[in-house]
């Protein structure tokens, strides 16, 4: 991936350096974020969105087309106490 630093200016005037990522590459850095480090209120979100992003793939790559069955909170949630570490990250660290 692609990684850029930018300095920026912050809300105190000081200059700040700050990574950036192509905006094609960002919905794939999103799949590697642990759950269990996002805002509690933001963190059903985050699931919901890893598992529809898996799901799509996973149909996209077996079934050679895109099926979106758009994932609601009240189904298809896995537990709050199971997040497993994604495969990139795992990759990363070895």
């Amino acid at each position: 991936m692609s990684v850029s630093k930018i300095n920026t200016v912050a809300k105190d005037g000081r200059q700040r350096e700050m990574l950036c990522i192509p905006l094609r590459k960002f919905f794939a850095f999103l799949s590697i974020i642990n759950p269990k480090n996002v805002r509690a209120d933001q963190r059903e979100k985050v699931i919901l969105y890893q598992n529809e992003c898996d799901d799509t793939l996973w149909n996209y790559w077996t079934n050679g087309r895109e099926e979106h069955q758009s994932v609601t909170e009240s189904n298809q949630l896995p537990p709050t106490d199971h997040y497993p570490r994604p495969a990139m990250h795992i990759a990363i660290t070895r």
